[in-house]
């Protein structure tokens, strides 16, 4: 592979935000927008860049010179596909008075006795431009992602709902039936008692939801090639069941794009197949490191970074009934606050719900700590997959990323 000692490319950026904020007490519409443009050099392994936002375009006539250099980090840049083009993805609409006003009302009705509810929708408009050698690839995007939290007593859960293009009546629809199930769900946990410290340790946990989408969030840092921890091709995680792919055309998905952030062409990829790995995400700069293809960078401002799009478990044949029915005493976990893992593998889940699950049924809720998921330990005792998949969006130093797992029981550590 021929790699590259210099390289410079120049790209904007422009993003349209409006927002409808349903919060007790007020209802309010927020629009902002902003645009940045940035010069990119590359020289002998390091990155010189510099942006603005003041409408000034950058352009180099080389790199920025002074009396330190910082350290190389790489030996180049790995030759690549670079997409040349115009894409638009997701259909845009604008916020009117009428779709205030159907939202508002749609998602306030369903506050219940003793709860409120707090709602923020977010209509995106962006557009991305890169121009490098070969070319000029340009993206404009339209997304929705969607905050509701429910409040009962003491008792609080969230849901976030994201979606390509904008609001319609359809949407909404599907927006007020997940919001009504987090009103009932949150009521039934107003009665969660703690678990027990006696009852501590190794658990079966069904993970579904969120939740599930919150464990191969995590899996996926696992996958960029480079970071701390990164786990190599060919080690073993999972059961021969487990397959992971990258899909940045995934159906829906808001983190949808045909080029990354250093104007590569995107491409489906395979990062796990029967439990082994099988590829990393990759930059251009990892790319020259592992032989691998890139196409996976995320960063217009700052030193790319690998990262994924929409990161896609295989579901298996379980329906989710027949997954409980076949617990006989577990942990189910749907929504979770926040998920983390350090460089010894370990995947740490900060619940935000719990709910005992005992002879195939749910027995009641629970409140605990964390669940600790070691890698590969735990993630090879996945032994059951559910047939449908929910779709998780999340963001990533603000970049929109998304998850789509099927709920599957894993063991876990729980206190």
């Amino acid at each position: 592979m021929r790699l590259l000692e210099e390289y410079q490319d120049r790209v904007s950026y422009y993003v349209e935000v409006a927002e409808i904020a349903l919060r007790p007490g007020s209802v309010e519409t927020n629009r902002y927008r902003s645009e940045y443009y940035g010069a990119r050099y590359y020289e002998k392994g390091v990155w010189y860049i510099s942006s603005s936002s003041t409408g000034l375009r950058l352009a180099w006539k080389g790199p920025l010179r002074t009396a330190w250099r910082p350290r190389p980090l790489s030996k180049g840049l790995a030759e690549a596909p670079m997409f040349q083009g115009n894409t638009r993805l997701g259909e845009y609409r604008e916020l009117d008075e009428d779709t205030v006003r159907e939202y508002v009302e749609t998602i306030g009705s369903l506050e219940g006795d003793g709860c409120r509810l707090e709602s923020v929708a977010t209509f995106v408009h962006e557009s991305r431009s890169i121009t490098h050698p070969q070319g000029i690839a340009r993206e404009e995007k339209n997304y929705t992602d969607v905050l509701v939290a429910a409040k009962c007593g003491k008792a609080s859960l969230s849901a976030r709902i994201g979606f390509l293009g904008s609001l319609d009546s359809q949407r909404l629809r599907s927006i007020a039936s997940i919001t009504e199930n987090l009103v009932y769900d949150t009521m039934a946990y107003r009665g969660a008692r703690s678990l027990s410290p006696m009852a501590t340790g190794k658990w079966h946990v069904i993970l579904s939801g969120d939740a599930a989408g919150a464990l191969l969030h995590e899996l996926g840092h696992l996958l960029e090639a480079g970071t701390p921890g990164s786990l190599s091709r060919g080690e073993i995680i999972g059961p021969r069941q487990l397959s992971i792919v990258d899909d940045p055309f995934y159906y829906d998905s808001p983190a949808q794009r045909f080029f990354d952030d250093e104007g590569v062409e995107a491409r489906r990829k395979a990062l796990v197949d029967e439990g082994i790995v099988v590829g990393r995400l990759n930059t251009r700069e990892t790319a020259a490191e592992t032989g691998e293809r890139p196409g996976d960078s995320h960063g217009l401002f700052h030193r790319p970074v690998p990262g994924h799009t929409t990161l896609v478990m295989a579901p298996g044949d379980w329906k989710f009934r027949e997954l409980l029915e076949e617990t006989r005493r577990g942990i189910m976990v749907s929504r979770i606050v926040e998920a983390f893992v350090d460089e010894n593998r370990l995947i740490t889940l900060i619940p935000e719900d719990g709910w005992l699950v005992e002879r195939g049924n749910i027995v009641t809720p629970l409140r605990f700590s964390r669940i600790r998921i070691r890698v590969p330990h735990e993630t090879r005792t996945i032994d059951a997959r559910t047939r449908d998949t929910w779709l998780r969006v999340s963001s990533e130093k603000s970049s929109i990323m998304a998850e789509a797992s099927p709920a599957i029981r894993i063991t876990g550590f729980v206190d």
